[in-house]
């Protein structure tokens, strides 16, 4: 009798860590480590990204406003075209290797970060706004996000 209620107690206390723990990441605010630009293109390193598709696209839709009014990401109504993408800082900065995406802004020879792009925000000339996430891609119509089939 004693093992069916030790075990059910070892079970709710594991159930509980990890419901703590998953809200500890999923809580997590998204720290922007580095943002490089290059005309309409612009690379921002950040930590404790959104980890779904949805919450990837609506962190952006929630921030870019702040962003842009701190001139980290400019989104001037001049740009006609613009491509943002969210690189994964992982493990920090690096040396250059055969797969890795450097910056020549860092003047030191640990400029690169594994290519781990996480959101990829870009218009096109109509000024239809698309996000590009792992394998799939979204277009946003009147604040309705909408997947793009066969992309």
């Amino acid at each position: 009798m004693v093992k069916p209620i030790l075990f059910r107690h070892v079970l709710m206390i594991f159930t509980a860590i990890v419901v703590l723990y998953t809200l500890f990441i999923s809580l997590r605010p998204v720290e922007v480590i580095a943002v490089y630009h290059d005309n309409n293109y612009v690379d921002v390193i950040v930590k404790h990204f959104p980890s779904d598709d949805m919450d990837k696209i609506t962190w952006w839709l929630d921030h870019k406003k702040t962003l842009s009014s701190k001139g980290v990401i400019p989104l001037s109504p001049s740009l006609h075209h613009y491509s943002i993408t969210f690189w994964d800082y992982g493990q920090g900065f690096k040396p250059k290797d055969d797969d890795a995406l450097c910056f020549a802004e860092i003047k030191s020879s640990v400029n690169c970060i594994d290519k781990k792009a996480l959101l990829i925000v870009s218009n096109d000339n109509a000024g239809n706004v698309y996000f590009t996430v792992d394998n799939a891609r979204y277009r946003l119509d009147n604040s309705n996000i909408i997947k793009i089939e066969d992309w």
